[in-house]
């Protein structure tokens, strides 16, 4: 067998054996993803959310942390209150968010997208970039994502600027 024969065996299995470990635990944070919201958690879950929808962020940032008095355990909520803290710009608050939704669901893409954007969003390139490259092998398509939504925001701060003459 040739060593390039060898390495590309190599690589298969390797692969192979890779996503028969992932797979299983993307269920298993999945299915995590959306359990542990009962009673007050819930309701306040509920109200966050449709809050989010209306687009009252501050009424929605209140649900949410209500919503984790009653349990602070559950990714979704610290991810959503994330995205109303992003939306009411208080940015380095909605980073810590996401990364309490990310040490309780390592494997959901969406919580470290949004984290690097936020990033982004601080110019903070070092982090937005680590946050990327890591992105990148969780989720491709969500890495990609990313990648666009920095350059929309970019594009639309450069027209601002040019727009109010600066």
């Amino acid at each position: 067998m040739t060593p390039n024969l060898k390495n590309r065996i190599l690589c298969a299995w390797t692969l192979i054996a890779l996503a028969l470990f992932v797979f299983p635990l993307a269920a298993q944070a999945q299915k995590k993803h959306s359990s542990g919201l009962d009673g007050n958690a819930l309701k306040h879950y509920i109200e966050g959310n449709n809050y989010s929808n209306q687009g009252e962020f501050e009424k929605a940032i209140a649900s949410y942390k209500k919503s984790l008095k009653a349990n602070d355990l559950v990714g979704p909520t610290h991810y959503n209150l994330g995205n109303a803290l992003v939306a009411d710009n208080k940015v380095k608050e909605a980073i810590a968010e996401y990364q309490r939704a990310i040490d309780l669901n390592p494997l959901i893409a969406e919580y470290h997208r949004n984290q690097a954007y936020a990033y982004a969003l601080l110019q903070n390139g070092k982090m937005a970039e680590k946050k990327y490259n890591a992105l990148k092998l969780l989720s491709p398509k969500h890495a990609e994502e990313l990648l666009l939504w920095i350059k929309t925001a970019n594009e639309s701060a450069a027209k601002n600027a040019k727009s109010s003459g600066k």
